[in-house]
């Protein structure tokens, strides 16, 4: 069941209108129309390395992506990793050289950091 968190605007006249809503992604369609219309984006943020970390990595992926009245804003591909060493972790796209958050603003980055610390 995907978790939602919501971060309150608090200052209209510097910040976008409305709520920012983080929950786990579960459309490769929308994540990738947002990820191939994002500046920073790099073929390493695509949705199709989910089945890579899930079959030849045995971890889970936990794609988080942000929503301002519906529309996509920002994402995080994240895989959570289990080690009796380290205990459990997130980490954006390990084993790939580009990786990390696409966000349209700081609003969206703080609402996806806030998610993320939940979900290690």
């Amino acid at each position: 069941m995907p978790s939602s968190r919501s971060v309150t605007d608090h200052d209209a006249s510097t910040r976008p209108l409305g709520a920012v809503a983080v929950s786990s992604a579960s459309n490769a369609d929308e994540w990738n129309a947002y990820v191939t219309g994002h500046q920073d984006a790099t073929a390493d943020h695509l949705w199709g390395w989910t089945r890579v970390f899930e079959s030849a990595l045995r971890q889970t992926p936990r794609y988080l992506i942000a929503r301002r009245h519906g529309v996509p804003c920002g994402v995080l591909p994240l895989v959570l990793f289990q080690s009796r060493l380290f205990g459990r972790s997130a980490i954006s796209l390990p084993f790939l050289n580009y990786g990390g958050m696409l966000v349209d603003d700081e609003d969206v980055r703080k609402a996806l950091v806030d998610a993320a610390t939940h979900e290690a």
